[in-house]
C-alpha cells in the first residue's frame, strides 16, 4: 500500500503544473497564428513580440506557466523561437514540427557576430 501511495505521489508531482503547461500553450498558440499572419504579409517574422500589436493581436497573451514570453528571430527573418521557461524546465514551440515540446533544458539569449548566424544557446540539465 504504501508503494502504491508513494507512486501515486510521484505521479501528482510530476504532473501538478499540467494544467497549466496545457493553457501556456493554448495562450502560445494565439501568439504562433499571429505570428505567421505577419510573416505571410510581410515576408518575414517580426523583430519582437510587441510588433504584433495592435494588428494581429490586441495585447500579447502573457503565460500561465512560467515567467515571460521568450522570443526572437534569426538573421533571415524566416525562422523564429518562441518559448517560456520556469525553474529547470522550458516549453518550446518547434516552428518547423508544429509542436510543444517540454524539455529540462534552458535556452540563453541569441549570439551573433560578423561570423556566426544568431542562435539560443541551449543547455539541458542530465536526466
Amino acid at each position: 500500500l504504501a508503494v502504491i501511495a508513494a507512486g501515486i505521489g510521484v505521479y501528482a508531482y510530476a504532473h501538478r503544473d499540467e494544467a497549466e503547461i496545457e493553457a501556456t500553450k493554448d495562450r502560445g498558440d494565439l501568439i504562433i497564428a499571429a505570428l505567421e499572419r505577419h510573416r505571410t504579409a510581410t515576408g518575414a517574422y517580426p523583430d519582437s513580440l510587441a510588433r504584433l500589436v495592435p494588428l494581429q493581436l490586441d495585447s500579447v497573451p502573457r503565460p500561465v506557466w512560467g515567467e515571460a514570453w521568450s522570443y526572437h528571430t534569426f538573421l533571415d527573418g524566416a525562422h523564429a523561437e518562441l518559448y517560456v521557461s520556469a525553474g529547470t524546465l522550458t516549453l518550446r514551440y518547434d516552428f518547423t514540427g508544429r509542436t510543444w515540446a517540454l524539455s529540462n533544458c534552458t535556452f540563453t539569449p541569441r549570439v551573433s557576430s560578423m561570423f556566426l548566424p544568431e542562435f539560443a544557446l541551449m543547455r539541458c540539465s542530465p536526466g
